[in-house]
């Protein structure tokens, strides 16, 4: 399990997807938060993107959501590459998810900036977070989750997409060693 982490707008879908190619022969599972839960992800996203719904109700459909994606292992490898996992749960939520395996390693992305993809545009972005008091706590958060870890990367995305790139292809060689060592 590979987990990319941080808040809305600092790279994570531009890092996965191009991760996922870097990585193509591990051949990874890519999936989010909701793994493979179809509708009940677009449902849960628009209860969230709204407010409507409570954080315990937020934490217990992300740890169904994983668990939907471990019946696809075998055909990947056993390897997730994730957009959000546990560390997201606990930022967003304030909630320990102790029910999801511990990745491998993390990649935790953060940014005084915010980054959009060819694919969206900032105003695709969850109202709440894009508060700087919110994306504050959110930071502190996740720095509080990934304080005495040993295996998180941590990539600061403040700097031109050729640089961010040159960073993720460090990391994609990391992970690539690590996965043939195995």
């Amino acid at each position: 399990l590979i987990a990319v982490e941080g808040v809305d707008e600092v790279g994570k879908s531009t890092a996965i997807k191009y991760l996922s190619n870097k990585l193509e022969t591990l051949n990874p599972l890519v999936t989010n938060v909701w793994g493979h839960a179809g509708i009940m992800g677009r449902e849960a996203y628009k209860l969230i993107s709204t407010g409507a719904c409570s954080p315990e109700l937020i934490y217990h459909m992300a740890v169904a959501g994983r668990l939907l994606a471990l019946p696809k292992l075998k055909e990947h490898n056993g390897i997730i590459l994730a957009d959000r996992w546990s560390a997201s749960t606990f930022a967003y939520n304030g909630y320990f998810d102790v029910t999801s395996q511990e990745p491998i390693s993390w990649l935790y992305l953060s940014s005084d900036k915010h980054h959009t993809g060819d694919d969206r545009e900032v105003s695709g972005m969850d109202e709440y977070s894009r508060q700087s008091e919110r994306r504050t706590q959110l930071l502190e958060r996740y720095n509080q989750y990934f304080k005495n870890r040993t295996n998180v990367t941590h990539i600061k995305n403040n700097n031109t997409l050729d640089e961010f790139y040159a960073q993720l292809d460090a990391y994609a060689e990391y992970i690539n060693d690590t996965f043939n060592k195995l």
